[in-house]
């Protein structure tokens, strides 16, 4: 985005346009938090730096809007077509890369991908500007194909956190190595023995009185019910209020998530508002939908709910981004 600063005058994004234009989009509820990115201070920091200053998580977040929002500007900015197709390309290849883990990648295309942009960006920008992890990446590909899977992150990576939290503050250097340890053992244990492995939804309770009746209609011949305001969907945390794609009666469908719950003696379920596909807006990068009013309800398997997804909403419509991991 770096260059994406610099040229003429009416030629340039600022960095206001960026965050005007994320502000539009809301993120499931168990995503990180990106505004700050765009913040006055944060914009110093990455006119500093001559770069967008954000950690890894950060930007797989912003991914997808990112690709909305360069798509959308394109075909206005035609004296950086080339450098917005290359940020493009390269978001198309963290796309691929993410989507690996649920073997919906070939071999092929990710190659093919990431060999598209790198072309491109040689010949936007040449070959100083050009990394070894250019090079790297190409190894991707062929790794893919001899281990039919990409490691995304080695399990003592996850733990970098929960290190520097137990060792910040701590002056005894002579145990340092074996108190450090010791917490995180602990720590780990704890974790382990509140983690519930039986059921997708996380935390039950029993419902409220006014959600007895609703419960009742909709699974005839049960009196105990317990809910939860999250559940674990293909692998995700999808919360009350989040958007989401499921399998219904009409096969894929969009819909915002109202509750999840699990009857005595039956699988766990989800209750979802379901939403109108508007196909003439459609897009490649995202998809359109309307809510209806007043909007129907369903209630789907809980294993049949894909990942939440972001959405912008205005008034009735609903601009849809779809999902990593190709639910």
């Amino acid at each position: 985005m770096k260059s994406l600063q610099q040229g003429p005058k009416d030629e340039r994004i600022p960095w206001s346009t960026v965050a005007e234009y994320t502000e539009q989009w809301t993120w499931p509820k168990g995503s990180l938090k990106v505004a700050h990115l765009f913040s006055e201070k944060a914009v110093r920091k990455h006119k500093k730096a001559a770069c967008f200053m954000a950690s890894a998580s950060e930007l797989l977040t912003l991914v997808p809007v990112f690709m909305c929002f360069f798509q959308r500007i394109g075909n206005r900015l035609r004296s950086h077509a080339g450098k917005i197709g290359s940020i493009m390309l390269v978001l198309q290849v963290v796309w691929l890369l993410q989507s690996v883990r649920r073997g919906l990648v070939p071999p092929d295309l990710l190659m093919a991908s990431i060999l598209d942009h790198l072309n491109a960006f040689l010949t936007e920008y040449g070959e100083d500007p050009r990394r070894p992890t250019h090079h790297y990446s190409i190894h991707l590909a062929w790794m893919l194909a001899a281990k039919r899977q990409l490691v995304a992150c080695f399990v003592t990576e996850r733990k970098h956190r929960q290190i520097k939290r137990f060792t910040r503050l701590r002056q005894n250097t002579k145990s340092f190595e074996v108190g450090t340890a010791e917490d995180l053992t602990i720590q780990h244990l704890e974790d382990l023995e509140h983690a519930d492995w039986t059921s997708a939804l996380q935390n039950k309770r029993k419902p409220h009185k006014r959600q007895d009746g609703p419960l009742r209609e909709a699974f005839p011949g049960v009196d105990v019910f317990e809910v939860a305001r999250c559940a674990v969907c293909q692998g995700q945390r999808v919360h009350w209020g989040d958007v989401v794609y499921y399998e219904g009666e009409r096969g894929r469908s969009c819909g915002e998530v109202l509750s999840h719950v699990q009857p005595a003696g039956r699988e766990a379920y989800t209750i979802v508002s379901e939403w109108e596909p508007l196909a003439e807006d459609a897009s490649s990068t995202w998809s359109a939908f309307r809510v209806p009013d007043p909007s129907s309800v369903v209630v789907v398997l809980t294993a049949q709910v894909g990942s939440p997804v972001i959405h912008s909403r205005t008034g009735d419509r609903v601009l849809v981004l779809p999902p990593f991991y190709g639910f």
